[in-house]
């Protein structure tokens, strides 16, 4: 069988309008979350098993997720605090006291011993 190009593409489906408010950033970023996620994404259904790993070095970062916000910066996953691996990640000190929030990341140790690997 030969694949084609399409085979691969996560294709918009009805009522994606509804998640997208029709915008063409919006649009592009369900279909990432789709292609990472799983095509079935977006559908009524559960998050609570799905294994959320750094995307370059594959240390897991949580298991379980609320919701996805697609906002206007690209998509953004809600967490419940007690899914996610705190062990695996360190918060990043600065930012100054106009920042909001809190910016964590994978721990370098993880990531240059190997685990990621």
């Amino acid at each position: 069988a030969v694949a084609r190009m399409t085979d691969t593409v996560t294709r918009e489906r009805p009522g994606d309008v509804n998640l997208t408010s029709g915008l063409w950033n919006r649009r592009r970023d369900l279909r990432a979350v789709r292609r990472h996620f799983g095509s079935s994404f977006g559908d009524d259904g559960d998050g609570s098993d799905v294994t959320i790993s750094c995307a370059t070095s594959n240390v897991v970062l949580c298991v379980g997720y609320t919701r996805v916000l697609l906002g206007d910066h690209g998509p953004y996953l809600e967490l419940n605090p007690a899914s996610v691996l705190w062990e695996n990640l360190t918060k990043v000190a600065g930012g100054g006291d106009a920042r909001f929030y809190d910016e964590w990341r994978v721990s370098p140790e993880l990531v240059r011993g190997g685990v990621g690997d």
